[in-house]
């Protein structure tokens, strides 16, 4: 009889027990939008530097001079202390940038150091801002080649541009 009235009060326990009914609903899915297309980029590099090692212009490209490493590559534009920070390992607010504007995109410029494998390390950044990316030159090299690299890096950096791209 006692296991009866266990067994009666258990049902009664479980018959409010139910499983909850789940409903999925589906939104309205919007298309992905279109990814701009990327604009034509200048740069000229010296000869010492002119093949480039690896990668192509939509992944980046990394080029070696005897005394430096220079790398372009393009990112999503959107967060541009993310690209700093991804670029030069420095936050925004830890640089000081200067900022230009020309008809086609912003211009940001930094200098930093560092300190690296090798030693004490001095690198320069430009970011060109289009509105949908980044297109990114990096200059790295030991600190104490630092004065022989400003006039090597000056006509680098000062030809790093945008031009549209007339395929689009």
């Amino acid at each position: 009889m006692k296991k009866l009235m266990y067994l009666l009060c258990l049902v009664l326990l479980l018959v409010g027990c139910s499983a909850e009914k789940s409903y999925e609903t589906m939104g309205t899915l919007s298309p992905e939008p279109e990814k701009a297309a990327m604009m034509n980029i200048k740069l000229e590099v010296p000869e010492d530097a002119a093949a480039h090692v690896m990668g192509t212009e939509q992944e980046g490209r990394i080029y070696f001079g005897a005394d430096y490493t220079l790398c372009m590559q393009v990112m999503y534009a959107g967060d541009l202390n993310q690209t700093l920070q991804e670029c030069t390992g420095f936050e925004r607010e830890h640089l000081d940038i200067l900022e230009t504007k020309t008809a086609l995109y912003k211009r940001y410029e930094a200098v930093w150091t560092g300190v690296g494998e090798g030693g004490d390390q001095l690198g320069r950044i430009a970011v060109l801002d289009d509105g949908n990316y980044h297109y990114v030159l990096t200059a790295m090299a030991d600190a104490q080649n630092a004065g022989k690299l400003s006039q090597t890096w000056q006509p680098i950096f000062q030809s790093f541009g945008l031009q549209p791209n007339n395929d689009a």
